[in-house]
């Protein structure tokens, strides 16, 4: 017990192959879609591209961009989504983990992130929903 109240019950169990959440599905955009949206001009021709980098759940993991980098705009336009993601790790963790301290934290942390590169965005926001139940994680604010 903490000086302020209980601990919160987590479920840290090692996410596997993750579900997406129809609710989450809904509200957490896909990079590719959102990529391909903010292209606009050539969306035809890129599309193939990005459903190349698509796991089996449909979304696109940031893991798959690694490829791409960031340094060299010539290796053309999966680079600029790279570029776009690079920082959603961040993003991701201090939404997923708020509130929480110590090794729970870093635990959250990682696994959302290590989530997110294998199987995207909506995974890991669908596991970290699981691995913390009682707390209200915003997913409109995550969607943003």
């Amino acid at each position: 017990m903490g000086l302020f109240g209980s601990r919160e019950s987590l479920n840290l169990e090692e996410p596997g192959h993750v579900e997406i959440a129809d609710h989450v599905r809904t509200r957490v955009p896909d990079v590719g879609e959102h990529f391909l949206d903010f292209i606009g001009v050539g969306r035809d021709q890129l599309t193939p591209h990005i459903d190349a980098l698509r796991t089996g759940n449909g979304w696109v993991p940031t893991g798959a961009l690694r490829p791409y980098g960031f340094k060299k705009l010539n290796n053309g336009p999966l680079t600029f989504l790279n570029m776009m993601v690079s920082y959603d790790h961040i993003t991701m963790s201090v939404w997923a983990s708020f509130g929480l301290r110590g090794g729970d934290k870093r635990t959250v942390e990682s696994t959302v992130t290590r989530v997110m590169e294998e199987q995207g965005h909506a995974a890991a926001a669908t596991w970290a929903l699981v691995a913390r139940p009682n707390t209200r994680l915003d997913l409109e604010f995550l969607g943003e």
